[in-house]
């Protein structure tokens, strides 16, 4: 990460608590299982993942501090529905026709599946990162800074600066009229990106033999 320190917190997939619970009942209308409806339910609860910082600089992605520095997403729960009508006839109830209702996300839950946690706009441009950083001249040098200590307290600096406004160039603050670049916190940073599913309603015909 950009402290040039081990990250060895959770991934990104990480969920401490998951809880499943799928049930279902059959009814026989006439005793036989010839005329029969069965239903059945789903639900799911689990943790939410964690979100970290990122950055990118040179195209690349990479965290700005501690895993899992944003909290989590909120806990995911989802609820489906199915029912199933069955009528079987023929010799030995050999045939079937089936008829089918399944209600996906019943409650019309709307959590938010993912965020956007990317802190800046387009990431840190090559020319403000030679700009801020001395001795960068190129991808090897930056990621050898990273390296020597660190530049995360440098670019919170910028992200700083960028903040209150300031169009940011060089460690002195001096404002440009060329290749300067603002750093302001990308107005879209923890805004969710992804959601979960909507309600949805599936209806089905089967025959089997």
């Amino acid at each position: 990460m950009k402290t040039g320190a081990p990250n060895d917190g959770r991934l990104a997939t990480d969920r401490p608590h998951i809880f499943k619970l799928n049930a279902g009942y059959n009814f026989d209308w006439d005793g036989s299982s010839t005329n029969s409806t069965e239903i059945k339910g789903f639900f799911l609860g689990q943790s939410g993942t964690p979100l970290s910082t990122t950055v990118s600089a040179y195209s690349a992605l990479t965290f700005l501090g501690e895993r899992g520095d944003l909290g989590r997403l909120d806990t995911f729960t989802q609820t489906d529905l199915g029912v199933t009508h069955r009528y079987r006839f023929g010799r030995d109830s050999k045939y079937a026709v089936a008829f089918d209702v399944d209600v996906l996300n019943m409650f019309n839950e709307q959590a938010a599946t993912n965020r956007r946690t990317q802190l800046f706009v387009g990431g840190l441009a090559a020319n403000s990162i030679r700009q801020f950083f001395p001795g960068v001249v190129d991808e090897t040098s930056f990621i050898q800074q990273i390296f020597n200590g660190g530049i995360s307290s440098q670019i919170l600096e910028l992200n700083r600066r960028g903040n209150a406004g300031a169009t940011t160039c060089g460690v002195s603050g001096a404002v440009g009229s060329g290749s300067c670049v603002g750093f302001a916190t990308d107005a879209r940073f923890m805004e969710p990106t992804q959601w979960q599913l909507p309600r949805s309603v599936r209806f089905g015909f089967r025959f089997i033999f």
